[in-house]
């Protein structure tokens, strides 16, 4: 079974975005769902996302561990030893709802979301 060998480098940081991937926000680009870096607090977007920022960052900076940044998962990844990890000992944020006026997240895009993770029906 694989083990994370990069758990001693998470720190105690503060999410660069609390409503979206900051690259994505940045270029006008758009994401699935919300990693953030465990090492400095850059929330980037997932890898089902088109730009994939998250990963890039971790790949860019050496930062090899990431949380999700969704609401209701508490699960974070290592993208060097490739493992998923619950890490009960630090806090894990969430982005802020949605704005339904943002044409990147209008309330069609979320509901469309939240009835694929089930959270409401289709």
């Amino acid at each position: 079974m694989n083990q994370c060998t990069h758990l001693d480098q998470i720190k105690e940081v503060t999410p660069s975005s609390m409503v979206g991937c900051s690259d994505c926000m940045d270029s006008g680009g758009r994401w699935v769902h919300l990693r953030m870096c465990l090492i400095c607090g850059r929330v980037g977007c997932c890898d089902s996302s088109p730009s994939r920022h998250a990963s890039k960052h971790a790949a860019a900076e050496a930062h090899p561990i990431a949380s999700s940044f969704e609401p209701d998962e508490e699960w974070s990844w290592c993208y060097i030893d490739e493992v998923a990890l619950l890490i009960e000992t630090i806090p894990h944020p969430h982005h802020q709802p949605y704005d339904t006026d943002d044409p990147i997240h209008d309330a069609a895009t979320v509901a469309l979301r939240e009835t694929r993770r089930g959270l409401v029906a289709p």
